[in-house]
């Protein structure tokens, strides 16, 4: 019985953690316009996106790159 229960208990911790992951994965339509608009643009420079205005993010590749 107790290890049936924690078996159940780990079970649903792993399908929470997973689901949680995968939402945060998903940036969806709006990621893609703000690339759009950062195109030719240096990091931190704002720019306009459906009406807000929003500051560039710096490039995956410059961040690897700074930790070392």
């Amino acid at each position: 019985m107790k290890k049936t229960l924690l078996s159940i208990i780990a079970l649903a911790f792993a399908a929470g953690v997973s689901t949680s992951a995968l939402a945060m994965k998903h940036e969806g339509p709006k990621n893609d316009k703000l690339a759009a608009a950062c195109k030719d643009k240096k990091p931190g420079e704002t720019v306009n996106v459906d009406g807000k205005d929003v500051k560039c993010p710096k490039a995956k590749a410059e961040k690897k790159e700074a930790k070392k």
